[in-house]
C-alpha cells in the first residue's frame, strides 16, 4: 500500500528527528497545519549575470495561513522573516521545498548556508525541518539527521 504524500509528511515529524532530508519525492502541494514553509517560485528569470526566483515563506495563522514573496536577491530578507515568523509561531516543522531550484538558480553554498539557519532555528523551537528535493539534486547529507531517499 502507497502512502500519501500528506501521510508521509505527518510520519516524517513523528520520527523525533531534528532535521530530515527527503530526497526524490515532492512536497505536498497543498499545506500542512502547523508547518512554516520556505519555497522556491516555478519561473526564475535571467537578469545580467544572475537568476532572479521569487521565494515564498508561508506561515500558519490564527486565521489561517499568510504568504509573503522575496525575490533571491532579498534572500536574506527572506531568511529573516522565516526566522522571525518560526519564533513568533514555534510551529511543529518548517519544510524547504523545492530545493532543487533553489540550487539550480543559486550557488549550492548559499543553500547550504540557507539550510543550515533554517535548521538552527527550527532546532530552538523544537520544531523539524524537512527539506524536499530531486532524487540527484546536490545536498549535505551529513548535515540531516535523517536521509529519506526515493
Amino acid at each position: 500500500m502507497t502512502t500519501s504524500t500528506t501521510e508521509f509528511a505527518r510520519e516524517l515529524h513523528d520520527r523525533g528527528a531534528e532535521s530530515v532530508l527527503v530526497r526524490g519525492r515532492p512536497a505536498p502541494a497543498g499545506s500542512v497545519d502547523d508547518v512554516v514553509t520556505f519555497d522556491a517560485g516555478t519561473v526564475a528569470v535571467c537578469r545580467g549575470d544572475y537568476w532572479h526566483l521569487p521565494l515564498y515563506v508561508t506561515t500558519p495563522t490564527a486565521d489561517g495561513r499568510t504568504r509573503r514573496r522575496f525575490g533571491s536577491t532579498a534572500l536574506a530578507d527572506a531568511i529573516d522573516h522565516a526566522e522571525r515568523m518560526l519564533r513568533e509561531h514555534a510551529p511543529d516543522g518548517v519544510w524547504l521545498r523545492h530545493h532543487e531550484r533553489l540550487v539550480d538558480c543559486l550557488c549550492p553554498a548559499t543553500v547550504g548556508a540557507l539550510e543550515a539557519r533554517l535548521a538552527r532555528t527550527a532546532g530552538t523551537v523544537d520544531a523539524t525541518l524537512v527539506t524536499w528535493t530531486g532524487a540527484t539534486t546536490p545536498a549535505d547529507d551529513a548535515s540531516y539527521d535523517c536521509v529519506v531517499e526515493f
